[in-house]
């Protein structure tokens, strides 16, 4: 019998390795999940083995490059229980529930649920703070789960999608470009193929452009991870502060939440009303499906959905986020700050974020053969 175990899903191999090394070591969120009960939380390098998750910034064992995206894994058994000010971060008991050999405690701290395994009985509603030795974090570099739908303009600017030709008229979505002769040019005259010419010519390596996005005025771009996550964020500012070197370090830090915590929208005013509606609507559902709330007064139901949305926006909006660098500010009030600082105004008008491979078919590969010799 193999010592080894191989973790799959959907037919694509995720780690191989003795149950202790995936264990100990799982390679991404679906192994550290499948091999036992844990704690997942999405998370930031901030410095030399310091990563930032669950509202608390808290020292590791990794060696991660600041600003890395990751996923990190926190055992039950590793949550240290302590007074609620002296923990990294601290939460209210939700429910405790008597496992034999110890007791399974649900913590809710701020928009997080940490589940703890301690032979120490608690009560809900208790007040607690949690913190973690180094080697009870484990991170690993976070992998996008973005759904997206891309095609490429052909030659003649038409778009393939879904089996047809969309006819497309480009010089609308990119500003200052024009047709000449049927080709697009930017506002020197010089096509995009010619740019790229005397790129490839520069770098040796063939380029071919798959999507872009072009803003005007104050913008600052971020480029993740050697190019896995691209973020192009477009403000509004004045007195110049944007000529600053702290509004270069306060645009890094605004397109670097943008690559973290994924924001759909800016604001609440930018999310549309059908989607505030469909989000009720499965709200709603929710609530005739679960015993503890369908029979529950329709005034009572229409305040938790308020809650509810209000939560949606916080996770959602990219203003209402809390900032990833410090998780006692939201992004407009670190935003508000830096302003105040500067001696002006700053607004985040838009924000556009590529990820890399988003739209592109997967290689099929014959797992079975990838088995046999990954374990031999």
């Amino acid at each position: 019998m193999s010592d080894k175990i191989v973790v799959m899903s959907e037919g694509i191999i995720q780690q191989v390795g003795t149950p202790e090394d995936i264990y100990n070591e799982p390679q991404n969120a679906f192994v550290a999940d499948f091999i036992g009960e844990s704690n997942i939380f999405k998370g930031i390098m901030t410095s030399d083995m310091k990563v930032r998750f669950c509202g608390g910034e808290f020292k590791g064992m990794d060696d991660v490059p600041e600003g890395t995206l990751v996923d990190v894994v926190v055992r039950p058994e590793d949550v240290i229980i302590t007074k609620p000010e002296d923990g990294t971060v601290a939460g209210e008991i939700t429910s405790v529930i008597f496992k034999g050999m110890h007791y399974e405690v649900t913590v809710e701290s701020g928009k997080y649920e940490i589940v703890i395994r301690t032979t120490k009985c608690y009560s809900a509603g208790e007040k607690i703070g949690m913190c973690l030795e180094p080697d009870g974090i484990h991170v690993m570099i976070a992998e996008d789960h973005t759904t997206s739908f891309e095609t490429i303009i052909n030659s003649d600017y038409t778009l393939n999608f879904n089996d047809k030709l969309i006819s497309c008229d480009i010089t609308k979505i990119i500003p200052k470009t024009s047709m000449k002769e049927g080709i697009l040019t930017d506002e020197n005259g010089e096509t995009v193929d010619e740019a790229l010419k005397n790129l490839i010519l520069v770098i040796k390596e063939n380029i071919k452009v798959r999507r872009f996005t072009r803003y005007e005025g104050v913008c600052s771009a971020y480029v993740h991870g050697g190019g896995t996550h691209g973020i192009l964020v477009n403000f509004e500012t004045t007195n110049d502060i944007d000529a600053k070197d702290e509004f270069v370090a306060y645009g890094k830090d605004i397109a670097m939440q943008v690559a973290a915590a994924n924001p759909g929208y800016v604001d609440e005013a930018s999310v549309p009303a059908e989607v505030v509606a469909k989000e009720k609507e499965i709200m709603l559902a929710q609530m005739a499906q679960d015993p503890k709330t369908a029979n529950k007064p329709e005034a009572v139901k229409e305040k938790m959905i308020e809650g509810k949305i209000k939560k949606f926006f916080k996770e959602n909006c990219l203003v209402d986020q809390e900032f990833v660098k410090d998780g006692d500010l939201t992004v407009a009030q670190y935003t508000a700050k830096v302003a105040k600082d500067l001696g002006g105004e700053i607004k985040i008008v838009k924000f556009a974020r590529f990820v890399k491979g988003e739209g592109l078919e997967k290689r099929a590969d014959d797992f079975a053969s990838e088995v046999a010799s990954m374990v031999k």
